[in-house]
């Protein structure tokens, strides 16, 4: 079975939906025939993904899960290296058509590699924009509460 996830931060956001039609033709491109699954996620109201951990479990050997993009199937570098190996571990295929397949092939271990170093400045980004954006909103949030 090839599953392509697809993560969107909402379903109300323009930006989001074109997103999602993206995400949606990059997997099918690949893989006409995938069960395309889509999580609706926001970092900002939750770090759980009920909808990618579900997928994870019911993976079998063979399976595929395919993403757009590396960042889109995972969250963190530390998140990334636990999915994956419990993923590999089961026979399962991952695969991000920019990178390539990540198994414990030869060719897919120096994907992993080339995904590695991407990630880790891609997240390290992330991770200050989202530092400042949890700042910001403790603001608002404290000058909401004074005008009370």
């Amino acid at each position: 079975m090839v599953y392509g996830y697809v993560r969107i931060h909402s379903t109300d956001d323009e930006d989001a939906i074109e997103s999602l039609i993206f995400q949606k033709i990059e997997i099918k491109r690949k893989y006409p025939k995938a069960e395309i699954v889509v999580e609706e996620w926001d970092i900002l109201k939750s770090k759980k993904r009920p909808v990618f951990e579900e997928i994870v479990d019911k993976l079998v050997e063979g399976d595929v899960l395919v993403g757009a993009h590396f960042a889109e199937l995972f969250i963190s570098w530390s998140e990334a290296v636990n999915y994956i190996e419990k993923i590999l571990d089961k026979g399962a295929i991952i695969h991000i058509p920019s990178i390539g397949k990540i198994d414990y092939s030869f060719d897919g271990k120096i994907n992993l590699s080339i995904a590695k170093n991407s990630a880790e400045v891609f997240f390290e980004a992330n991770k200050r924009f989202f530092s400042i954006l949890e700042q910001r909103m403790e603001e608002v949030k404290k000058g909401s509460k004074r005008r009370k």
